[in-house]
């Protein structure tokens, strides 16, 4: 008994201190920055501001449900927060980087109707853009023109006004000279002299890239036709409008489901000390709805004060996992099961063992994941590369990995509860919880056949159809 006391004992204040070190480590790479340079964004750009557009009308982004809804808060209140110094949204954070329009077409189907006369017959295409529905093809044949600038501008002054002549080659679009303002003239053509990539061309997904998740339930990969310019602290009010003007036609067509306007641009916080990974999603239906969202991933280029603390704890978890936990309790729990005419392994396969055992294994994944992990990208400076910049990944694994500490942290207290079945009340928790479990069993075997066949049943009356082979 009086064994059996220590080794308890001893089981209480070793979770009890990995939990509270945990616990310690979870908020300290987790930090209150964290939310408020999420926070801060989200309310500029998501919310708005009143009185704060280019257009003079105000549009929340959940407000959005058509593309020409869309076009009037790309115009208005988006433009205003991000490319007006002035702006709420400018005064606290700075733009870095590049930013990327793109966008993914749905492929050509064989339509599901055939006998309709080929005088009314249309085009029909895919629902969604996976990887075997979504449109791949060049627009044009670019074998001739391998390393073509797709956006010439050339300018002239006339009446105290700016005319600018934009050449695009693409047999699609006419020559057009688009009138700008003063101000607004230098900054933008400075902006298209520097465009890069191809939106003519699709280009493949990249490591750096993360895949959006759309309130459509579609997971949209990094892969599209795109391209990006640097955008820089100077006023580049109207940028958004005349940027529009040139990509609309072509881009947002009866075949596009996401464009990902004004995509994986980075904003900085200096006085927080990060950054914030923004992706604005406009979901475009077949139907003709649309739905536009924003992704906001805050992350840190380099370790915080909370970071080196945490690498710190993470020294003692390392000695109380490895030395108590793999070592001394396996050792000694197999021992007493064997000394009782059991077999070892039944502590292996017990509740508690594999509790232990997934805490062991998800904290050296997580640690191993930080000591291994590699900027996925280029230095965020080199703006106008052959490659977008995107930190979106980075900050993606970022957030992962919090989310790891936090079912680290839910597995050590379920363990920790474990260890207080001696105390009656707790004791006759676990074993209603048993009864129930196998009572649900029964429940679930009566509830899963008939909720499985209603959704099965609404499917078919009211999904769209599936692709065929």
């Amino acid at each position: 008994m009086q064994k059996w006391l220590r080794t308890r004992l001893a089981d209480f204040l070793v979770f009890g201190v990995l939990i509270i070190f945990s616990i310690a480590c979870f908020f300290l790479r987790s930090e209150i920055e964290n939310y408020l340079l999420r926070f801060g964004v989200e309310n500029a750009l998501v919310v708005g501001i009143p009185n704060e557009t280019s257009t003079g009308i105000f549009l929340e982004m959940e407000d959005v449900s058509t593309v020409g809804a869309a076009e009037q808060y790309l115009r208005g209140c988006f433009d205003y927060q991000l490319f007006n110094p002035q702006s709420t949204l400018r005064k606290f954070y700075t733009p870095v980087g590049d930013i990327r329009f793109r966008v993914q077409k749905a492929a050509l189907k064989t339509c599901t109707r055939p006998e309709i006369p080929a005088t009314f017959a249309r085009s029909c295409r895919y629902v969604e853009v996976s990887s075997s529905m979504q449109d791949e093809k060049d627009t044009r044949n670019l074998a001739l023109h391998a390393n073509f600038d797709w956006v010439h501008p050339s300018i002239q002054r006339h009446d105290g006004c700016w005319f600018m002549s934009v050449s695009l080659e693409y047999f699609y679009w006419k020559l057009q000279e688009l009138l700008f303002d003063d101000d607004a003239l230098p900054e933008l053509a400075n902006l298209l002299m520097n465009v890069s990539g191809n939106p003519t061309m699709f280009s493949k997904s990249t490591v750096a890239t993360d895949e959006i998740w759309g309130k459509n339930g579609a997971l949209y990969s990094g892969s599209g036709y795109s391209f990006w310019f640097p955008i820089n602290p100077s006023n580049l009010a109207n940028v958004t409008t005349k940027m529009g003007e040139l990509a609309s036609p072509q881009w947002l067509t009866g075949d596009t489901r996401m464009l990902a306007v004004v995509v994986e641009f980075t904003l900085a916080n200096y006085h927080a000390g990060g950054y914030v990974s923004t992706v604005l999603l406009l979901e475009i239906f077949p139907s003709g709805a649309s739905r536009f969202t924003a992704v906001l991933l805050p992350f840190h280029l380099a370790k915080t004060s909370g970071d080196i603390t945490a690498d710190v704890l993470d020294i003692f978890r390392w000695i109380i996992i490895i030395g108590y936990l793999c070592l001394y309790k396996v050792w000694r729990t197999c021992e007493d099961y064997v000394r009782d005419g059991f077999s070892g392994l039944r502590y292996v396969l017990s509740p508690a063992g594999l509790l232990d055992a997934a805490s062991i294994g998800l904290f050296i994944a997580l640690q191993y994941w930080r000591s291994s992990k590699v900027k996925p990208v280029e230095p965020m400076s080199s703006s106008n590369s052959q490659h977008f910049v995107s930190y979106s990944r980075w900050a993606s694994w970022e957030e992962m990995a919090a989310i790891g500490e936090a079912v680290l942290v839910f597995l050590l207290i379920v363990r920790y509860t474990t260890l207080l079945r001696f105390y009656p009340p707790v004791y006759r928790f676990f074993v209603l919880f048993s009864k129930s479990f196998r009572v649900g069993l029964y429940y679930l075997a009566i509830f899963v056949p008939v909720a499985a066949s209603t959704i099965f049943f609404a499917n078919c009356l009211y999904g769209p159809p599936e692709a065929e082979g």
